[in-house]
């Protein structure tokens, strides 16, 4: 059986090729990648022509994240699987090192420390070609800003680490790309197909729900890009309550705190990012109804529905003084 299967879901960008070498070349691993096309329209098979064995997988109808994922998780055949987003690059030594950590820990699912670097930056790397690879990849990584700010504490379960806002600069997360779980696992847990976005917390959680150890490595093992094209995780999606509602099954064995900041702190803002100041507005009563948010969240939340209503503040004014002129 191969050693870890990588899972790449696309809608064709032209990173992806560069996804696809970082995959390949593990250092001593055997890897199977399997890039998921979900486009819908074949915009990855003519990225992949000019690489070597790669698992290309297209559906021929447009596919969310978490099926995509899913998909991919099925057709793996690898004693562990790692998710890398199209955009995104591995360290070389990336997969070892977390299956090193999983090893002395008894981890069933490993994460790491990450580096956001700009996505022209890291389309820059194809013109350096594989002779150096390893060692522009590694000064890539080494050059970007390391996150999560906020590492988790030994024995951490993913709820309270990932949502729990003890003061107003929390920024703690767990990118999907960064991920590699069981492999057996990886095939029993699909991911929600009806979500666009947070479905990786969805996953994450469903996971800890059944009990699955976990580990983080505090070293940054991958390149995430920021301000690319647009992605599978389309970030101008209108939220709807399917969005709103999906933690509070799951976190309904948890100390009311997790489940009353997420609600606020997180969705409430994505919700008022969006422009949609009453979807903020619902999720801090959902969030008060169904849990217990702390202040630093409620906060947060206040400060996003302002700047939502001075942005629609502007439109307005802008709007008027066209239709003046």
């Amino acid at each position: 059986m191969t050693n870890v299967s990588v899972v790449i879901p696309t809608c064709g960008r032209k990173s992806l090729r560069l996804a696809v070498e970082s995959a390949t070349r593990q250092v001593g691993l055997e890897v199977e990648v399997i890039v998921v096309d979900a486009s819908g329209i074949g915009a990855a098979r003519e990225l992949l022509e000019p690489l070597g064995a790669v698992r290309y997988i297209d559906t021929g109808v447009p596919l969310r994240p978490g099926k995509a994922r899913s998909l991919g998780c099925a057709h793996s055949s690898g004693d562990w699987v790692g998710f890398l987003d199209d955009d995104d690059v591995f360290a070389p030594t990336k997969c070892g090192e977390q299956l090193s950590a999983a090893t002395r820990s008894n981890a069933a699912l490993v994460t790491s420390d990450y580096a956001t670097i700009p996505y022209e930056q890291l389309c820059d790397l194809a013109a350096g070609g594989v002779s150096g690879w390893d060692r522009d990849v590694e000064a890539l990584i080494a050059s970007g800003d390391r996150g999560p700010r906020e590492r988790p504490a030994e024995d951490q379960r993913l709820a309270s680490y990932l949502f729990e806002r003890r003061s107003l600069r929390s920024r703690k997360r767990l990118v999907t790309s960064s991920i590699l779980v069981n492999g057996g696992i990886a095939r029993d847990v699909s991911w929600n197909e009806s979500l666009m976005r947070f479905e990786d917390w969805e996953w994450l959680l469903r996971l800890d729900r059944i009990g699955v150890s976990w580990v983080h490595v505090a070293k940054p093992l991958v390149g995430i890009a920021v301000n690319g094209p647009e992605s599978l995780s389309c970030s101008d999606l209108c939220l709807d309550a399917v969005h709103g509602n999906w933690p509070i099954a799951l976190l309904s064995d948890h100390a009311p705190r997790p489940l009353g900041d997420l609600l606020t702190c997180d969705i409430g803002v994505a919700f008022a990012h969006m422009g949609d100041v009453g979807g903020a507005v619902r999720m801090f009563r959902l969030g008060r109804v169904v849990g217990k948010p702390g202040w630093h969240a409620s906060a947060r939340l206040a400060v996003a529905i302002a700047a939502a209503q001075a942005r629609r503040g502007v439109s307005r004014l802008h709007s008027s003084v066209t239709v003046r002129s």
